[in-house]
């Protein structure tokens, strides 16, 4: 199996749920919508009430996987129009490496300031901390938990 095709966690005529490629953080996740939407409102009802499900589901998995305390769900849709979200798990160690680097310890958590540093730290080629789950393994992991036939 090539690199793209082992980040490829679900794929149907809805959506594609893929692990991010540009950044090595453990069970980031992109979710994106084939349908030719570029916003939540621009879907159907049963779209819409689709997506949730879906959202849950993988978000749902991060967490078992990974043991994200948050999984962070973001839609920007600017570079990439297309309707996508991030599904960013924010764990105890990422947590950890973020307030070591940035002196930020006792503080309260500043969740788009530890996304956007990570997704810097740890962007594709740069080495995550030891004991790390590996990223071909949480994929996998993910495949059996979303589509176990």
């Amino acid at each position: 199996m090539d690199r793209a095709a082992a980040l490829v966690i679900l794929k149907s005529e809805f959506a594609t749920l893929e692990h991010a490629d540009f950044c090595g953080v453990p069970g980031y996740l992109v979710l994106r919508v084939r349908t030719g939407a570029e916003s939540f409102g621009d879907l159907s009802t049963p779209g819409a009430a689709r997506l949730g499900g879906l959202l849950a589901s993988a978000a749902a998995a991060i967490e078992t996987t990974v043991k994200a305390e948050r999984v962070y769900c973001l839609s920007f849709c600017e570079v990439e129009r297309g309707l996508h979200f991030h599904l960013f798990p924010r764990t105890a160690a990422l947590l950890a490496a973020y307030q070591e680097a940035t002196g930020t310890a006792g503080l309260p958590v500043d969740g788009p300031a530890v996304f956007a540093w990570a997704r810097e730290a740890f962007a594709a080629g740069n080495p995550l901390p030891a004991g790390w789950p590996k990223v071909a393994d949480v994929c996998e992991a993910l495949r059996e938990m979303l589509d176990p036939a």
